[in-house]
């Protein structure tokens, strides 16, 4: 319900104002810094309009809207990101029997709050809201207004049918409502209008000309990077963090803090276990003040191992399997579960829901090694990904890692892989010495310790000095008074 009334609100504030010929008046709008439609003018980006300027309008809020919420940084979204673009141009189309149905879009990575507040635990997901019906539904119809919630199969399976689904929905409903000519062609404009506003922004926004480049070293500001992102929006997406949950985070940092110390989870770690419950919003002050040392600023964070060739590709999906690597190689040897720890967490905090299903099919055991058992898992992921060419990134195809060019004696005669080469490889590459700028961070703490300390030594030593000559001084004139 909550879902519905904030989609609703979102909507009901994409408004027209006192004229006629306009909806939403531009002033009230702001650009998005990342969306996976930036470039689609049929499909609007929600989160733009500045809600507390806007006006309601019902004009708008009559219409059907069809809104997708996702992640930028979850994969399985920019995957099917492209089948919402081809609908909407599709619909956009003069044959279109659905042209008169807006649609949305919410990038949950940028403004995490307005997800949050309403319950959506997992992306991506579509949600579809239709005018009230004739026949006022059953006692399970969620209202929201003139608007009414539509239930919609947000499984893997039903994000790749979402055309027949919105077709079956919206054929199903139009016998109930007060549907004519007039009402479609209303929607049809207030579509066109947004199409046509977007088209102005698009064409002022630059476009990059820099040459894209694959960097195969692992520098460690990716991983920091990683962590970050999973701490500051995959963490807060959890309604609640307790029980189950609350054990599986304390595990996950406790490795985090042992593994790899220079991601300063410390300060996180001693909140989890010293707090029973904490808000969103306190978390991801805790997060902040961490001071995890990630490369740019928290929200327009710089990828090196994990650039793509535009900003939509790779980054934080990369970089998460950079940290999981990197987890199993500098744990303690001795410790069997580093990779229960990573699944237990994936379990609870993978906000994005196909991946998720995929990674729990995931059975460690403790017969192989944790740093092989991982990597099998995510050639695994590869080879299923290399079917799919849709939100992927066409300069960084995925291959079977290592490739010989990364490692040419890790194969055998012919195309065998020699895992024990392989094992070999993996620990010196995600070895703590191999990650560019791990080192650094250390001496930089360690420079920093030593300023303040020789710092504190200096206002010591002249605290001292100044007492004594006072000492010496009340010294003297008392010798002369007496």
């Amino acid at each position: 319900m909550k879902l519905g009334v904030f989609v609703l609100a979102v909507v009901c504030c994409l408004l027209c104002t006192a004229e006629e010929d306009r909806y939403v008046s531009p002033a009230l709008y702001r650009r998005p810094t990342y969306s996976l439609f930036q470039s689609t003018p049929e499909v609007v980006d929600l989160a733009v309009l500045d809600v507390q300027k806007a006006f309601q309008s019902s004009a708008v809020a009559q219409c059907p809207w069809l809104v997708y919420l996702y992640d930028d940084g979850c994969g399985h979204c920019r995957s099917t990101a492209p089948t919402l673009t081809a609908l909407a141009q599709e619909s956009a189309g003069p044959d279109s029997n659905v042209s008169f149905v807006v649609f949305g879009s919410l990038n949950c990575a940028e403004f995490p709050d307005e997800c949050v507040r309403q319950d959506v635990l997992d992306v991506p997901r579509y949600v579809l809201l239709v005018p009230r019906g004739a026949n006022g539904g059953g006692k399970d119809t969620k209202w929201l207004g003139d608007l009414e919630v539509v239930p919609l199969d947000n499984s893997e399976k039903g994000l790749t049918k979402i055309r027949e689904q919105l077709n079956e929905k919206w054929s199903a409903r139009v016998a109930e409502l007060d549907w004519s000519e007039q009402k479609q062609e209303h929607c049809s404009q207030v579509a066109s209008y947004f199409h046509e506003m977007k088209r102005q922004w698009s064409a002022e926004v630059p476009t990059e000309q820099t040459k894209f480049v694959e960097e195969t070293k692992l520098y460690f500001a990716d991983i920091a990077n990683a962590f970050f992102y999973t701490m500051y929006h995959e963490v807060t997406a959890v309604k609640e963090v307790h029980g189950e949950s609350r054990v599986a985070l304390l595990n996950f940092l406790r490795l985090v803090k042992t593994a790899l110390p220079h991601l300063r989870s410390d300060p996180l770690y001693e909140v989890v276990r010293s707090s029973n419950h904490i808000s969103d919003a306190q978390w991801r002050a805790q997060v902040l003040q961490a001071a995890i040392p990630i490369e740019g600023s928290p929200q327009n964070m710089t990828w090196r191992t994990c650039r793509g060739s535009a900003w939509m590709y790779r980054g934080f999906p990369c970089g998460l399997w950079l940290l999981y690597h990197a987890l199993s190689v500098n744990s303690d040897p001795n410790t069997s579960d580093v990779l229960l720890v990573i699944k237990e967490y994936a379990r609870f905090f993978f906000n994005c829901r196909p991946c998720r299903e995929h990674f729990m099919r995931f059975k460690p055991d403790k017969v192989s090694h944790p740093v092989l058992q991982l990597w099998r898992v995510h050639n695994v992921v590869n080879h299923h990904l290399a079917k799919v060419t849709e939100g992927a990134d066409p300069l960084v195809p995925k291959v079977f890692f290592p490739s010989k060019e990364l490692c040419p004696h890790c194969y055998k005669d012919g195309e065998a892989v020699d895992e024990d080469k392989v094992l070999s490889y993996l620990k010196q590459r995600y070895g703590r010495d191999n990650m560019l700028g791990y080192n650094d961070k250390g001496k930089k703490e360690e420079v920093e310790f030593s300023f303040f300390f020789w710092l504190l030594l200096i206002a010591v030593a002249v605290s001292v000095t100044v007492l004594y000559r006072q000492r010496k001084r009340r010294r003297f004139f008392s010798f002369k008074t007496s």
